[in-house]
């Protein structure tokens, strides 16, 4: 019974796989139908742009059109301004007719009404082009809709194989098709407010009518009393005069009555033919909009029946895969519990022999062991003894180092004493030379004073004699002479600080004259890390015209100048040398390579200069 059990658990777990790796294959053929699907929207959708983007043209040169119906219009206005002056000139020619010849007025006035009922007449011409101008405007607009209407059934039509995500996209399309609609009443309103100023237009042509008719009235209460002027002079005249006034009020009555007539039609007409238009592309879209849904619970439908006869079929199919697996499962268990009592019958048998084996290596280890055990024994007690004589021999070893030792601890003892000695030496030399410091510093509090005279000393003992723009030319190093007399007042109170006293001069070793100069090279700022060929050569140029502007300052004072204590001063003037800008301050970063401006960027004047620097005797071993 337990085998049975045993055999029974891992049936679910193999279905429950198989049903996962079905649902994996179905989720992926959905991702990838998706992404078909997202592909085809995506380019339906561009087409679908391209397509609104045509007709949004189409609708723009409708409206240019409207536009230039309108410009027409305008121009009838303009014409029956026109006409209403001319009206006017005739309604003051008619003033002239009691003191002219009122026979010819009469005539010409006659041949002015024929001319303007003419020009009349033209004038509804052309309003009957303009309206039947509208009226092809919107039989266009009417074929554009029916266009827009056939685009949009075929992109339904389309639409049709689409999923969700595709229905999200009809709805952008209804939401489009809205937009469409919008836009077709505001056109129908523009086309409404152009009929409503098409109305103005025929009322200002039935004011211009009624205007006629009272000029009429006039001219025919003018001719009546234009016939009794006439019945005086010739009655036939009067009666010729009053037929052919019948005839002329006839002829107008007639076309007052065609013209009232056509107008009624035409706005009969027009007021049908929009209404009827409007009414049909208003059932057309509900129809549409009707059979979209239709089709779309359809083809819902139909996908849900898909899916449902594809589960069905994958069902059965999943439960054959079951009963497959399980039969192979159920002889795949009963051959392996044969062959695993087999391999432990197998497995008994070797063990067995492994356990005789074992007992028989075992009674040998235990032989061998204890041999090893007692070769080892003795093997040891070998090695105690070998120990034991090398002990006996490192002993009298350190006796000997022990001897030696005392030896070296003598040898450190004299050399202890030496060293005693050194250290004294030492002392008293440092003495001496903190006493050499002491009277360095002596020197350099007295060297102080030559600061009121323009020098600068530094804490060190340096004095420093800055450079003026005068003290030299431009690249030379001939000494111009207010850096003469700044030397014939520095130098002699320097010498006499320093050698004054014969005691102080005795410890002077040296004294060094050293040139420095600005970072400047035609007439750039330079920085001393640079390495650059030109750099090269400014510092090779600033260094040497430095040195040579110091060997002109010590050639000056050797030869060019008297004062006390100069022998034993030029005794201790031993060295001269050039620094070129290698230790002048900085230069900022944002100046290097520019064209300097010392007065306001950096003050160059401060790094020209020499210095004298004095160095005691004993000052170098401290």
């Amino acid at each position: 019974m337990s085998s049975s059990n045993s055999r029974r658990g891992p049936k679910p777990a193999a279905s429950l796989k198989a049903l996962s790796y079905f649902v994996d294959v179905l989720a992926m053929l959905a991702i990838i139908f998706l992404i078909q699907s997202e592909t085809q929207s995506k380019q339906r959708e561009d087409t679908h742009k391209q397509q609104t983007t045509q007709n949004e043209n189409q609708l723009e040169e409708l409206l240019r059109r409207i536009r230039e119906y309108q410009t027409q219009i305008k121009q009838y206005e303009t014409q029956i301004k026109q006409y209403e002056t001319r009206i006017k000139q005739y309604e003051t020619q008619e003033q002239r007719l009691k003191t002219a010849n009122l026979q010819e007025e009469l005539s010409n006035q006659e041949n002015e009404v024929k001319k303007t009922t003419q020009k009349i007449q033209n004038l509804y011409a052309q309003l009957d082009q303009a309206i039947a101008k509208k009226d092809k405007s919107l039989q266009r607009y009417q074929s554009v809709l029916n266009d827009m209407e056939a685009k949009f059934n075929t992109k339904v039509h389309n639409l049709e194989d689409r999923n969700i995500q595709q229905k999200q996209n009809l709805e952008k399309t209804l939401q489009e098709k809205v937009q469409l609609e919008e836009n077709r009443q505001n056109l129908v309103a523009k086309l409404e407010s152009l009929d409503e100023q098409l109305e103005g237009r025929v009322q200002n042509i039935k004011e211009f009518s009624r205007k006629n008719k009272e000029l009429q009235a006039e001219i025919s209460k003018k001719e009546d009393d234009l016939k009794i002027q006439v019945s005086q002079i010739n009655v036939q005249h009067q009666q010729t005069m009053a037929q052919k006034a019948e005839l002329y009020q006839d002829t107008v009555n007639r076309l007052e009555q065609s013209y009232q007539q056509t107008l009624t039609e035409v706005q009969a007409s027009h007021q049908q033919a929009l209404l009827g238009k409007e009414q049909r592309a208003q059932q057309l879209l509900i129809q549409r909009e009707k059979a979209l849904k239709a089709a779309l619970a359809v083809k819902d439908q139909e996908i849900q029946d898909a899916v449902q006869v594809a589960l069905a079929d994958k069902e059965a199919e999943l439960e054959k895969l079951l009963v497959d697996q399980k039969s192979q499962a159920r002889k795949a268990l009963t051959d392996k519990e044969a062959e695993l009592l087999r391999a432990l019958a197998e497995k008994e048998v070797e063990f067995q022999k492994a356990l005789v084996e074992k007992e028989s290596q075992l009674q040998q280890a235990l032989v061998a062991k204890a041999a090893t055990q007692k070769h080892k024994l003795e093997a040891e007690k070998q090695e105690y003894e070998n120990a034991l004589a090398e002990l006996q021999w490192k002993l009298r070893d350190k006796e000997g180092q022990l001897s030696e030792l005392k030896a070296q601890s003598d040898a450190i003892a004299s050399r202890h004493q030496a060293l005693l000695s050194a250290k004294r030496k030492i002392d008293r030399e440092l003495a001496d030379v903190r006493k050499a410091k002491q009277e360095k510093q002596k020197i350099t509090d007295r060297l102080k004073a030559l600061e009121k005279h323009g020098a600068l000393v530094t804490e060190n003992g340096e004095v420093i004699l800055p450079f003026k723009d005068n003290s030299f030319r431009r690249d030379d190093y001939v000494i111009q002479t207010p850096l003469q007399d700044f030397l014939r007042t520095i130098v002699p109170k320097y010498a006499k600080l320093l050698c004054g006293k014969p005691e102080h001069c005795k410890q002077i070793k040296e004294v060094k004259i050293g040139g420095h100069a600005s970072p400047v090279y035609k007439g750039k700022y330079m920085s001393p890390e640079d390495e650059s060929p030109v750099a090269r050569y400014s510092q090779s140029y600033n260094l040497e015209l430095s040195f040579q502007r110091a060997q002109a300052v010590f050639q000056f004072i050797k030869f060019d100048m008297v004062f006390p204590h100069k022998s034993e001063f030029m005794k201790k003037l031993t060295n001269v040398s050039g620094h070129g800008y290698l230790k002048a301050k900085e230069v900022p970063e944002i100046y290097i390579g520019k064209f300097a401006k010392c007065a306001d960027e950096y003050n160059c004047e401060q790094e020209r200069y020499v210095v004298l620097t004095f160095q005691m005797s004993l000052e170098e071993i401290y």
